[in-house]
């Protein structure tokens, strides 16, 4: 056996990880290989959003996406059971290999053979390059569905991706982990268990890997040093499925759940979730596959059964379009520039073409002359505006071009696209007030009032709402006001592309209900203690819009009635009794009736006691209770304690557990039940705390 030095010279076209196959061969024709790698350094500058191509025929469920050194595309298809191919400079999807059961994911080596994970066959398949053409006759399966991993063989493999010395990672969906596999020697190894639904996965140069758990929300980062392994889950991105990684270091990741591409970038050496941005998002919100090129540019794949497509996103140009824009305003777009080499960027001169477009100053990481290390980020505003002249309907066009140092880009144009509109025309709503002015009073419970309104543009419907007060819409136009205050009805008018919305408004200042009596005795001018016994009167009339037939004695009705005129408080729960316009309160909570309309009016409800401290848990306790309820002076409190005290619930003839205003010692866990009473008023709620020992 003899042994040849070879001597190699890396010199790389691209910044980033470089890998290559060296081939000898002897004079029997033996051929060995071996793998080569390295990392190219230098700047390089993507732009986002780029240039956008679809590629949307022929595709059922396209599931990955990727990319080799030429610029060929392979796209996994797991609807149409079949693996496409898009050759670089052509746009027609093109079908190889074939046998496939379910493709979910692809991959290129370093000598741009492919290879295909199946997992419905749960196995690896290769289709080698010969001469810069996927040779489909030398199809072959590299990994059989009983090659063992940890002694378990593959089940569902989802996702491929090789390291910089040629071994394959696999994603094993239905195993929950990621495998490897050496093409040179066979070898097999677990790298990763306990995971939930991988999919994509990524290496880095520095063999660092990336693991896409689409099942747990978040993206898997395992470093190659020996550091803990630790995870990214940027604010929106819910179901990760594909994931990259630029020379820079930072990761790309891309949603199934919403369609964004969301970029983690790596400034200063770190990952950091928290500043993570969206630069992508596919057109029909569902980005599975993900790759990237030498260059930074990005292919996705979008699954949506609506719109399945590959898409290439040139990174290396920008675009703006923007929104139609009023010709008496103004619109404002920003494009991210990343800095995606593996050193510093530096970005200078700016300069514009086109009259309707400014630069501006971006509002979130403006760039400035250095846009700083490796994987920081930039923003570079820009301002639409339609200047005085320019036709309506008129398309206006413009470009941006930076100087960088960068290798890929060092002139990045980013092409602007805004066209103008006329400003709407204004229009008028006339509210035909069904009131004598707008700040006319009314009266609740006589039941609806038609609205109507009208637009100087005729344009309809004119719509209406209550802003403020207690009033509704009912069927459209007609207000149910159902409580006294003030009320704000406003009408609309929601416009077109001609004319402008607008609105008016009116205020109503709503009196107390208006009530009307049917035969029946007049009540006497004095009434004693409430309630000790019926008098025989019937009447009928509104309490909050809806009718009330009080019968004999003291009807059991429990409406709210508010009326701020009264010497009382204005809010009342209790049974009912017949007064006047106005109260005049006697001795021993008794009333006299002064002439006047009448109205109804509802007794009061004495307010609950307080327990002090707060029941719960506590250590040595004495609990004590107080009552403030001006409605309601002089309440007496009725108290049992259990177990520390027995004895009946407190009632008002309770009269042995009459609270003295003295606390009561709690020594262990105890409830304590209290109830306010005073005479002419309804019992207050019966308040009940638990005092809990340690």
């Amino acid at each position: 056996v003899a042994t040849l030095p070879i001597t190699a010279t890396f010199t790389p076209a691209n910044v980033g990880e470089r890998v290559g196959v060296l081939t000898a061969t002897d004079q029997n024709s033996n051929v060995g290989t071996a793998v080569a790698a390295g990392v190219g350094q230098g700047p390089l500058v993507t732009l986002d959003p780029g240039v956008w191509t679809s590629y949307t025929t022929g595709f059922t469920t396209p599931y990955s996406v990727s990319v080799d050194a030429a610029g060929d595309l392979a796209i996994a298809d797991e609807g149409a059971l079949k693996v496409f191919e898009i050759v670089a400079g052509t746009t027609t999807p093109v079908a190889v290999g074939s046998g496939f059961t379910t493709p979910y994911a692809t991959a290129f080596d370093a000598n741009g053979n492919l290879f295909v994970a199946d997992g419905g066959a749960n196995d690896i398949v290769e289709i080698p390059n010969v001469s810069g053409t996927l040779n489909t006759a030398g199809q072959t399966t590299v990994v059989a569905d009983t090659v063992l991993f940890g002694g378990t063989a593959l089940k569902g493999p989802s996702g491929l991706a090789f390291g910089p010395d040629g071994v394959l990672y696999i994603a094993d969906l239905n195993n929950g982990r990621v495998v490897t596999w050496n093409p040179g020697n066979g070898f097999t190894g677990v790298s990763v268990t306990g995971l939930s639904f991988p999919w994509g996965v990524a290496v880095d140069a520095a063999d660092t890997l990336y693991v896409a758990e689409t099942g747990g929300g978040k993206v898997w980062v395992y470093p190659s040093n020996g550091a803990a392994p630790f995870s990214l889950a940027p604010e929106g991105v819910t179901a990760p499925w594909g994931v990259a990684v630029d020379a820079s270091g930072s990761v790309l990741i891309s949603d199934k759940a919403s369609g964004d591409i969301v970029r983690v970038p790596n400034a200063g050496g770190t990952l950091k979730a928290a500043n993570a941005l969206t630069i992508e998002t596919n057109p029909d919100s569902s980005a599975l596959g993900l790759a990237l090129d030498a260059n930074g540019n990005l292919y996705s794949t979008d699954g949506s059964a609506s719109g399945p497509a590959v898409y290439a996103v040139n990174r290396l140009a920008g675009a703006l379009a923007f929104p139609t824009t009023d010709d008496t305003e103004t619109s404002t777009l920003s494009i991210w520039l990343e800095s995606a080499g593996n050193t510093g960027m530096q970005i200078s001169g700016p300069t514009k073409s086109g009259t309707a477009f400014k630069l501006v100053t971006a509002s979130v990481d403006p760039c400035g002359v250095v846009s700083g290390a490796a994987g920081t980020v930039c923003a570079q505003g820009v301002e639409f505006d339609p200047a005085a002249g320019i036709a309506v309907g008129t398309k206006e066009t413009g470009t941006v071009t930076l100087a960088t140092n960068a290798l890929n880009a060092p002139s990045p144009t980013i092409s602007l696209t805004g066209t103008t509109a006329a400003a709407p025309l204004a229009q008028t709503v006339t509210f035909h007030n069904p009131f004598a002015s707008t700040h006319d009073t009314t009266t609740y419970g006589v039941g609806l009032t038609t609205l109507t309104a009208t637009a100087s543009s005729g344009l309809v419907p004119v719509t209406f709402s209550v802003t403020a007060g207690p009033a509704a819409i009912v069927s459209g136009d007609k207000l149910k006001v159902t409580g006294a205050g003030s009320v704000t009805v406003k009408a609309s008018q929601a416009g077109n592309s001609t004319y402008a919305a607008a609105s008016a408004t009116i205020t109503i200042t709503v009196d107390k209900a208006v009530l009307t009596f049917k035969a029946g005795p007049e009540p006497p001018t004095t009434w004693g203690t409430p309630f000790k016994k019926p008098y025989p009167y019937k009447v009928t009339g509104f309490v909050n819009g809806d009718t009330k037939k009080l019968l004999k004695g003291a009807p059991k009705l429990t409406p709210t009635v508010s009326d701020t005129a009264l010497p009382v408080p204005a809010t009342y729960i209790g049974a009912l009794v017949i007064t006047r316009d106005t109260l005049v309160p006697l001795a021993n909570y008794s009333f006299k009736f002064v002439p006047g309309n009448l109205t109804i009016l509802a007794i009061g409800k004495t307010a609950e006691p307080t327990l002090s401290p707060k029941p719960g848990t506590v250590t040595t306790a004495t609990v004590s209770l107080t009552i403030s309820d001006p409605k309601a002076p002089g309440a007496a409190i009725y108290v049992l304690v259990t177990p520390g005290t027995k004895g009946k619930a407190p009632t008002i003839g309770n009269k042995k557990q009459l609270y003295n205003n003295k606390p009561i010692p709690i020594s262990a866990t105890s409830t304590v039940e209290a109830v306010a009473i005073v005479n002419g008023y309804t019992a207050s709620t019966v308040v009940i705390g638990t005092y809990t020992f340690k």
